[in-house]
């Protein structure tokens, strides 16, 4: 049984099931708090010098969150997710509290794993997660986040979700540091099938970066990419 040393106060931020040695975590799983393991990166940071809470956040979000099989996404799930709603569930609150932590302490090679299979999960409202918070990636690990933007470009099929990955990819300081790759994104989007619910939302960002990049730095790309419109 995997086991680790956690002050006993600790456990208000996950539950209150505790061995001798430390966190049960075959039980603690059964009571836990997903929202405490999302928010605990920070709080269990501010009270503990030796961070053994980001730790354990770290062990909920990474090993136990980002497999967990709810939500169980409806057959039409993407087609419904034009106006993001959800449900808190282990996993959505694991991809929240994910961004979170990379956001804050950076990425390793877990961490990206876990990101790259929860951008690609089943459900749009897990997928949501990742998008939503997908331009805090960006200076953490450029590669990952246009990998991401890329297979999310040709693959995504909820407007929700597909709205936040092009708020991200479109966003003005990533326009800035690299407007050619963000043209070269936004084309891309053009020319491939929309979803077909309120797909004005997703043009409509498209259009504010065009504009911004025609009428303030004179870009000829992006002259005629409006154009299409």
């Amino acid at each position: 049984m995997f086991e680790l040393s956690v002050p006993h106060s600790l456990l208000n931020y996950f539950g209150r099931t505790v061995t001798s040695s430390g966190v049960r975590f075959d039980l603690i799983l059964e009571s836990i708090e997903w929202r405490h393991a999302n928010y605990g990166f920070y709080r269990a940071s501010t009270f503990y010098e030796d961070r053994c809470g980001i730790k354990l956040s770290r062990f909920f979000v990474c090993e136990v969150g980002a497999t967990h099989p709810h939500p169980e996404p409806s057959k039409n799930a993407d087609a419904n997710f034009d106006r993001p709603m959800w449900s808190p569930t282990p996993k959505i609150e694991a991809a929240q509290g994910l961004m979170r932590y990379v956001a804050r302490f950076g990425m390793d090679e877990e961490a990206r794993e876990a990101i790259q299979m929860l951008s690609r999960d089943r459900s749009p409202a897990v997928r949501f997660q990742i998008a939503s918070a997908l331009t805090g990636l960006y200076e953490k690990n450029g590669d990952i986040f246009w990998q991401i933007a890329a297979e999310r470009l040709k693959n995504e099929n909820a407007t929700g979700v597909l709205v936040e990955i092009a708020r991200s990819s479109t966003h003005p300081y990533i326009a800035r540091m690299e407007r050619e790759v963000v043209l070269q994104w936004q084309a891309e989007l053009l020319s491939r099938e929309l979803p077909k619910e309120r797909r004005g939302d997703v043009l409509n960002i498209l259009a504010n970066s065009l504009t911004h990049l025609y009428v303030f730095s004179n870009d000829l790309k992006a002259r005629e990419l409006l154009s299409r419109f």
